[in-house]
């Protein structure tokens, strides 16, 4: 499996999601906080790890959008 380095990717102020073991994360701050980037990350990670031991993983995601996905998605540079 691939090293990911949490420190170099992950804002500092969502450390805490990924410390914790609760099955649901709600997540505040504005935009450009990179909470879908975290998050989306973290989802990754917990898949591939349980995958990697043999395990079945599903992952449900429920998000608010704007109008218009135009809106809603926006680049990470």
């Amino acid at each position: 499996m691939t090293r990911f380095d949490v420190q170099k990717n992950v804002n500092p102020h969502f450390k805490d999601v990924w410390l914790s073991k609760v099955p649901y994360n709600v997540l505040k701050g504005g935009r450009n906080s990179f909470k879908s980037s975290v998050i989306v990350l973290k989802l990754v990670r917990d898949m591939a790890m349980m995958i990697a031991k043999g395990e079945k993983a599903n992952v449900v995601v429920i998000r608010k959008v704007a109008n218009t996905i135009r809106d809603s998605v926006f680049n990470k540079n």
